[in-house]
């Protein structure tokens, strides 16, 4: 990233595998606070998924977490910020269980509607990322699968609105 010098020394000295980037430097420290058998997910900039700056943290992620969930929300996801400026991806990280699997979803362009409920989902082996020299995790070259609406059912929180926050409200 390009954070100023006292930043940038104290994310050196505190998360060396996640340096590059704050938002990283996040994760790890959001991390650190789940307990054992807790997951995490979060929304980030998809670059630390493959660029060769954050080969370190990805490979010390996938070693110490599952990656349950990748799901590559793209450009446009945010109708706040416009044009290709961000590139978002949902991960959803368990600490202290293994899968078999992860599952990597990539919907198709926004202007198209196409939702994650109804996009393509991929499960991939975690081990295929590993074996990779750059330990990147792409959504590219992998075999396509059935969309998530087939697998799974969701009731709510699919729409705003739906849900509260920090409340324990049931909604109909």
């Amino acid at each position: 990233g390009l954070q100023g010098g006292v930043l940038a020394a104290f994310l050196r000295a505190n998360f060396p595998t996640a340096e590059a980037d704050i938002a990283t430097a996040f994760v790890v420290r959001s991390e650190a606070l789940c307990r054992t058998k807790s997951a995490l997910a979060m929304v980030l900039p998809q670059n630390w998924t493959f660029l060769a700056t954050y080969r370190a943290f990805r490979e010390d992620l996938l070693r110490s977490h599952h990656l349950a969930l990748a799901a590559r929300l793209g450009p446009g996801a945010f109708s706040s910020i416009s044009g290709e400026v961000v590139r978002p991806v949902l991960v959803l990280f368990h600490r202290g269980t293994r899968a078999k699997a992860s599952i990597m979803l990539q919907p198709a362009a926004p202007a198209t509607g196409t939702t994650l409920l109804e996009a393509e989902q991929v499960e991939v082996s975690q081990e295929q990322f590993l074996q990779r020299p750059d330990k990147a995790i792409t959504f590219s070259s992998l075999p396509r699968g059935a969309a998530l609406k087939l697998a799974c059912d969701v009731f709510e929180g699919t729409k705003p609105g739906q849900t509260t926050r920090g409340g324990s409200e049931e909604h109909t």
